[in-house]
């Protein structure tokens, strides 16, 4: 089973398939106890505002 951890958040989450995750800018998290082959995909967005047109 692969996890992730976030100390400090909501401890070890276990992961899986099609899982969605999402982690906070700046919060510290790392995947633990990886079996197979790990892919995802990561998406940055741009600060909450920024793009307020004046």
């Amino acid at each position: 089973m692969d996890a992730i951890t976030a100390p400090g958040a909501f401890g070890t989450v276990p992961v899986g398939p099609g899982s969605v995750l999402y982690v906070a800018a700046g919060q510290d998290h790392r995947f633990i106890d990886v079996e197979e082959d790990l892919a995802m995909v990561v998406v940055f967005a741009p600060p909450h505002g920024s793009t307020d047109q004046h």
